[in-house]
């Protein structure tokens, strides 16, 4: 189970790399399809923003996984294990997407879910 976990932790980082990597290369403040973070971007710049983003991820994502560690049970090592694997996979679909601009089923959503965000930002 430990070899799961860990394994899934650093999935999550690796594709966080893969996601931060195209946005810089391929997105940039401007095309920045997620509300939140064009925002962050055009406040602090691609780089500031990006580091920031990073920074909470890193908190976050670390700090779950050591709870979780830290509680243990094999149920709740596999669930949060699954969870990891499954945000991975959509943070690799996001990267790809950057790269190609190529929508999956999940990126569509994603975008539409941005979207609606945006139309509720601009409401405020």
């Amino acid at each position: 189970m430990a070899t799961l976990f860990w394994t899934s932790f650093a999935l999550l980082l690796l594709t966080k790399a893969a996601d931060v990597v195209t946005t810089w290369r391929h997105v940039g403040v401007h095309d920045e399809a997620n509300p939140f973070a064009a925002a962050l971007f055009r406040r602090c710049g691609l780089a500031g923003g990006i580091l920031i983003v990073v920074g909470l991820y890193l908190l976050l994502a670390g700090g779950q996984y050591l709870l979780v560690w830290h509680l243990g049970g094999d149920l709740l090592l596999l669930t949060n294990s699954l969870l990891g694997i499954f945000i991975a996979a959509v943070q690799w679909d996001v990267a790809r997407f950057n790269t190609t601009r190529r929508p999956s089923w999940v990126t569509t959503w994603l975008l539409q879910l941005s979207a609606r965000a945006a139309a509720w930002l601009e409401r405020r």
